[in-house]
C-alpha cells in the first residue's frame, strides 16, 4: 500500500518520515571485505587514507619547474631569462625537483636558444599540487577499488548492494559495470 503525501511538506515532517522509514536499519550495518572481493559492494562508511597520495609535490600543469625568485619582474614586455641549470621540464602530475618551488605554465614561456624566456612573475607554490592532495587525508568513496588500493587498503568496510535495486550511484558507491 502506498501512502499519499501532499506535494509540499514542512522540513520537520520530512525528517520524521525519513527517520521512520530507516529506523530498523542499524547504523553499524556492514562488514569488512577483502578489496579483491569488493566489486559490486558499497562502502558502509568513509575510510581514511593510510598514506599520502601522491607521496610527492606534483606539477599541476605542463611547463617548467623553477624557483619563483627567478621570475621576479617578468612580464610579456620585459621577459626574464633563465639558464638551463635553473629550470626543468615538467609534465602534469610529475614530481617536481626538490630545488624548485613553482611551475611555470608552458604558455607563459618561450625558448631563446637554451635560455628560457619567462613572461610571468610566479609566487612560491604556483602550479604545484601539495603532497597528498589527491586524497587530502581521505579516500573518496566514489573513486572505487583502485583508489582504495592506492591508499594502502587491503580490506574495506562494506554493505551488500541490492542487485537491480535501481539505486543511483552516490558518494558511497563503487563505480561498477554490471
Amino acid at each position: 500500500m502506498v501512502a499519499k503525501y501532499p506535494e509540499h511538506i514542512a522540513l520537520e515532517e520530512a525528517w520524521k518520515l525519513i527517520e521512520s522509514a530507516f529506523k530498523d536499519i542499524p547504523a553499524s550495518y556492514g562488514t569488512e571485505a577483502d578489496i579483491s572481493k569488493s566489486l559490486g559492494l558499497v562502502l558502509s562508511r568513509d575510510i581514511t587514507a593510510q598514506r599520502n597520495v601522491p607521496h610527492y609535490a606534483a606539477s599541476a600543469v605542463d611547463g617548467y619547474a623553477l624557483k619563483a625568485s627567478c621570475t621576479i619582474g617578468a612580464s610579456s614586455a620585459t621577459p626574464v631569462y633563465v639558464t638551463p641549470e635553473n629550470y626543468a621540464w615538467m609534465n602534469t602530475g610529475g614530481d617536481i625537483p626538490s630545488w624548485s618551488d613553482s611551475v611555470l605554465m608552458v604558455e607563459d614561456s618561450s625558448m631563446d636558444a637554451e635560455r628560457l624566456m619567462v613572461f610571468k612573475t610566479l609566487t612560491p607554490s604556483a602550479n604545484v599540487r601539495p603532497l597528498g592532495e589527491e586524497c587530502n587525508g581521505r579516500a573518496d568513496n566514489s573513486k572505487g577499488r583502485g583508489y582504495c588500493i592506492s591508499c594502502s587498503h587491503i580490506a574495506v568496510p562494506v554493505r551488500r548492494h541490492r542487485k537491480g535495486s535501481g539505486d543511483a550511484p552516490s558518494a558511497d558507491s563503487f563505480h561498477t559495470d554490471r
